[in-house]
């Protein structure tokens, strides 16, 4: 009777044993530990802790696919493409965004049409993109009208999707020709790099490509998070956010979008309308109108015996601080625009200046410390970048940091994701520059705190590992790292 006992209990731990070994290969697999999600200066950094079961893929209709492709990655073996295909997804480039989007803010929700116009460089039957887990894709349907099959990805927090072609798309033998590549100002093409080391950059612009349109039709309810969120008090949707269907969330195209939005809202959306040229950026943001202080002024800051327009447009509820905190962006837009040149590329106004302009935005409802986000013609920050703006001692250099990265990365862009430290260094080092101008002893000090920083931490982290360095390490060392030894190196050259 002791000996069956015995052998019961061995036969039940050995059981447990085998059960968690399985439990971790499937966290192993399913890619549970989130990576550090991290924005702002000074530091704010989260980790993602919602442990939300992954949604079913879905098929041209919305209806959970068979059981079978459940939990597979796109391009998986038996999921609905190949990995033979999955290797020429990279040769797809977006060129041309139309979105219509409606928003219900009471109910953190969305409801939108995109079309999106793509360059396929390569043989292909089908093509992957990246939307929101939390949005529903009603629908995917060609320039013919016809329904496209499309799978979602089963993993854990995975955004990716994969969209199944009609027919196989092959450049160089018919199709519908793609449309002029949209270019800068100066005529020079702009293409954004690839944002993984495992993305092959596009073909040249001279090899044969075939362009095609996919409508997306898709809605749902957006988690309200730190740096996105869809809310009455205001809405900001950044690119990371994946509000829409993308290849490259980095990509240059031209973008027409539609916001419908009820009551009395300010907003601004990245897009030009007339203007042929491209931009990096979908974001939008948006705040009611309510107690909020508004002032458009032209700045004309005169370089080489031209006056060159910058119009400042600046939403901030305290009224007190208006109008000093007008004078540090407008002295900052000013430096750069002296230091740099106008953005957009050339030192000489255009004839249009409408994609000229700097909105600025008091957001993040509720989040305490600076915090911000840049974005091609726009700037987000907290309500303690305004409330405490001024205050001795506060981030002096946030403010020129943020206006910084219009050019750097936003103008210049980067080649790959370990070339996230340039436009980070870059940023900081410029804000040295305006503060070494404007508040030499904030300069000083500011040198001071990156010498000190950086040599707290041995080993010291490379540079090289750019952004990646937001999930490996904590935000003290990723500041230290990308932000203060790298403004050392750019001051040291």
């Amino acid at each position: 009777m002791a000996h069956t006992a015995r052998c019961a209990v061995i036969l039940l731990a050995l059981l447990c044993v085998a059960t968690a070994f399985r439990s971790l290969a499937f966290a192993r697999d399913a890619g549970v530990q989130a990576p550090l999600e991290c924005g702002g200066l000074p530091p704010l950094c989260l980790r993602p802790t919602e442990t939300q079961a992954p949604p079913l893929p879905q098929n041209k209709a919305g209806a959970p696919l068979p059981h079978s492709t459940e939990g597979q990655e796109p391009g998986e073996r038996g999921g609905l493409e190949s990995a033979a295909t999955r290797s020429a997804l990279a040769k797809v480039t977006p060129t041309h965004y139309n979105i219509d989007v409606a928003f219900e803010p009471e109910k953190h929700f969305l409801r939108a049409t995109a079309a999106v116009t793509l360059r396929v460089n390569d043989k292909t039957d089908a093509i992957e993109f990246e939307l929101n887990r939390h949005l529903t894709l009603r629908s995917v349907t060609d320039a013919q009208g016809r329904s496209l099959e499309f799978i979602r990805s089963g993993r854990l927090n995975s955004h990716k999707l994969v969209v199944r072609l009609a027919e196989l798309v092959e450049p160089g033998r018919g199709g519908p020709a793609c449309p002029p590549v949209p270019v800068h100002k100066q005529g020079q093409t702009r293409r954004s790099a690839p944002t993984n080391s495992s993305a092959a950059a596009p073909d040249s612009l001279d090899a044969p490509s075939v362009c095609i349109i996919l409508t997306f039709t898709y809605d749902g309810a957006l988690p309200t998070g730190q740096l996105d969120y869809i809310t009455p008090e205001g809405i900001l949707l950044r690119d990371e956010s994946r509000w829409y269907p993308a290849t490259d969330l980095a990509a240059f195209t031209e973008n027409e979008i539609t916001v419908r939005l009820g009551g009395n809202w300010s907003m601004s959306v990245q897009h030009q309308l007339g203007v042929k040229e491209a931009v990096s950026s979908r974001a939008i943001v948006a705040i009611p109108f309510g107690p909020t202080v508004s002032n458009t002024e032209v700045l004309a800051p005169i370089i080489s015996g031209v006056a060159l327009p910058v119009r400042l447009n600046i939403h901030i509820n305290y009224v007190e601080k208006f109008n000093n905190f007008r004078q540090t962006i407008a002295d900052t837009q000013i430096f750069f625009v002296r230091t740099l040149g106008i953005r957009g590329g050339t030192r000489y106004p255009p004839a249009d200046f409408s994609n000229r302009d700097l909105n600025v935005y008091q957001a993040f409802p509720g989040q305490q410390g600076a915090v911000g986000y840049s974005a091609p013609g726009f700037l987000v920050v907290s309500e303690d970048v305004v409330k405490w703006h001024g205050y001795p001692g506060f981030a002096p250099s946030f403010l020129p940091h943020e206006i910084a990265h219009q050019w750097f990365p936003i103008e210049v862009t980067l080649a790959s994701e370990e070339d996230g430290w340039l436009a980070e260094s870059l940023a900081e080092y410029l804000a040295w520059r305006y503060l070494e101008e404007k508040q030499p002893d904030d300069a000083r000090r500011m040198v001071e705190l990156a010498m000190r920083n950086t040599l707290a931490y041995e080993p010291a982290r490379p540079l090289r590992l750019g952004l990646k360095l937001f999930a490996l390490e904590d935000w003290d060392t990723t500041y230290a790292t990308l932000y203060q030894r790298g403004m050392l190196v750019w001051r040291t050259l």
